[in-house]
């Protein structure tokens, strides 16, 4: 069951450095549960952030990775160009997903710009994703990587 968690840390080196690590292993596994660790930001902000949640769930389906853009914003990788979006409905659309106020979630619609989207056809747009000169590489943490690599924390 999914539960939020607040930390407060004495020391702000601490916390920038284990902010730091969590940006490069996206996810964090302990006893065999996956944690998410975010930072604390205002609820004004997040409530702008939730908005781009259908996005960040789309680029999470197809495993491309994400950040998200101070103050509001959302930052990925799109067919070889950095894509940086402040409004949802411009990153929705980049992707092919159908907007809010036109009748959905951001629900599948079609071809991205420039290319296949996730919607057309999965094979050929994983295919197209495929022919990248270096290939992403990931590597689920582990409890002895955290526990190797934040043991001086």
């Amino acid at each position: 069951m999914p539960r939020d968690i607040l930390v407060k840390l004495s020391l702000f080196k601490v916390k920038e450095r284990i902010l730091l690590r969590v940006r490069q292993q996206v996810t964090v596994s302990f006893q065999e549960a996956h944690c998410t660790l975010y930072q604390d930001i205002a609820p004004a902000t997040l409530a702008r952030l939730q908005q781009f949640c259908p996005v960040a769930e789309a680029l999470r389906a197809e495993t491309l990775r994400y950040r998200w853009a101070f103050p509001f914003g959302l930052a990925f990788e799109l067919h070889n160009k950095a894509c940086h979006f402040t409004a949802a409905d411009e990153a929705a659309a980049a992707l092919g997903l159908q907007s809010e106020s036109e009748g959905g979630d951001f629900a599948a619609t079609g071809a991205m710009r420039g290319g296949v989207g996730p919607s057309a056809s999965m094979e050929q747009w994983r295919q197209q994703r495929s022919g990248r000169k270096t290939p992403r590489k990931w590597h689920p943490p582990t409890v002895w990587l955290l526990e190797r690599s934040w043991g001086g924390l």
